[in-house]
């Protein structure tokens, strides 16, 4: 199974000025977290990095027994605006999780008219 494409339910945000997380390899900073809450059992984090962070390697990690699937992406922290602008202003919103490139994961919305524009 190459790559999903699935719904985004929900989603959940963490805002700090220096949250310390870590992977089995390296420990990082983020200045925003931004986890999706996906159908079939998947969940989709997206890390907002300080510029001084070490960047470690997005991945996926495949449902295992009671654990849900999850992917992670890392981005540089200026890019935060335009993620949560997605999720909170546009309908549906899915996650397309590359399983074996996780580094191409991303967030994407339906198709929309031209010229929707906002309210």
């Amino acid at each position: 199974m190459p790559a999903l494409g699935l719904k985004i339910n929900s989603y959940q945000v963490k805002l700090g000025p220096k949250m310390v997380y870590g992977t089995q390899n390296t420990s990082f900073l983020a200045y925003a977290h931004i986890r999706c809450f996906c159908e079939q059992n998947h969940a989709f984090d997206i890390f907002f990095l300080l510029p001084n962070s070490p960047v470690p390697a997005a991945y996926y990690l495949p449902p295992a027994g009671s654990a849900s699937g999850n992917a992670a992406i890392f981005l540089p922290q200026d890019q935060y605006k335009s993620y949560i602008d997605l999720l909170r202003h546009e309908k549906p919103v899915s996650a397309y999780i590359w399983t074996e490139r996780p580094d191409t994961c991303h967030i994407y919305t339906g198709n929309e008219p031209v010229g929707e524009g906002e309210i």
